[in-house]
């Protein structure tokens, strides 16, 4: 075949139809890998887009098509830092959806792992997923693990909010070996909440002590001047607000064991937060709903004393029986 018949071949392949599509794009669209395998080794342009601004890649990804995917990398010209027709790179859209194999392709194909659009970068994309595969893909890669989103929330805010302990463990694992351990657990929102404080309010026991041996200061305080103390009794009084209503809505509000018996069960996980964050010095004058300062030692004590009763009327019914 002549060079001349080869670039008429080329500009047939390329002929866009009426709404501005190729035939490779038809073929990525439709998830024919065979085809586009075709296409492409007949020499088919990958970086070509329609009118809304998207490439036989951004076909393919949409589809689900990963052999496509990997044909457009490995044997076209197709651009593992493409993005989608609304802008978002392509690699922090295979990542928002949870497509780990999809990620994996363009990652090994060169995509930029910090590429963002609007504030969001993959690793905080991959956070939000919850999916711990793609948070260490990323890491592994060279993720930075001080991404924020405009309004300064890490991956491992999401990650601690979210109570994910394998993804909290990788991200800090990363941040210690990049020698930012301290940069990254004790960073702050615009509103001046840090990871230790989301998992405290969350009652996330294992992270809060996961964040603690990372060395996440206990007394850091949000611009409310709430520590993560604080936010643990937050939650607390949100659950013993939460048990109250079940009382009068379920049940006799006056029943005072099956009101202690729930509250100390709902809250158990709240203060066992606030137990481990005062054995790591943190202050214990807190400020109730009411605008009054308690000590957060004597409200575990008081929570603990429910579990007890609570442990002493079921051995006293068992001696019974």
């Amino acid at each position: 075949m002549s060079e001349q018949e080869v670039d008429s071949k080329r500009q047939r392949l390329e002929a866009y139809f009426e709404e501005g599509s190729t035939a490779l794009m038809y073929a990525a669209a439709l998830g024919h890998h065979e085809v586009v395998k075709l296409l492409v080794k007949a020499g088919a342009d990958c970086r070509l887009k329609d009118k809304d601004g998207q490439s036989p890649l951004v076909h393919a990804a949409n589809t689900g098509s990963t052999k496509s995917v990997q044909i457009l990398l490995e044997f076209g010209n197709a651009d593992p830092n493409d993005t989608t027709g609304q802008g978002l790179p392509l690699l922090a859209n295979a990542v928002a959806a949870g497509s780990e194999q999809l990620a994996e392709l363009l990652i090994k194909a060169g995509a930029d792992v910090n590429a963002a659009e609007g504030g969001v970068a993959p690793l905080l994309l991959a956070a939000q997923a919850g999916s711990t595969k793609l948070i260490k893909l990323l890491v592994d890669q060279g993720a930075d693990v001080r991404a924020k989103s405009d309004s300064g929330v890490t991956p491992l805010m999401v990650l601690s909010a979210s109570g994910n302990l394998r993804g909290t463990k990788v991200v800090v694992e990363a941040a210690k070996r990049d020698l930012i351990l301290a940069e990254v657990v004790d960073a702050t929102t615009e509103n001046g909440t840090a990871a230790l404080h989301t998992a405290a309010r969350q009652a996330h026991t294992k992270v809060v002590q996961e964040l603690v041996l990372a060395g996440a200061s206990v007394g850091l305080r949000d611009l409310g001047g709430q520590s993560a103390l604080g936010a643990a009794f937050d939650g607390l009084q949100a659950v013993a607000k939460y048990v109250e209503e079940a009382l009068q809505e379920y049940s006799d509000p006056n029943d005072r064991k099956l009101g202690n018996d729930m509250l100390a069960r709902a809250a158990g996980a709240h203060v066992e937060v606030m137990e481990l964050l005062l054995a790591q010095n943190a202050e214990p004058s807190l400020i109730d709903k009411e605008g009054n300062t308690v000590d957060a030692a004597t409200i575990v004590q008081t929570y603990r004393s429910l579990s007890r009763d609570d442990s002493e009327a079921i051995d006293g019914s068992k001696d019974e029986l």
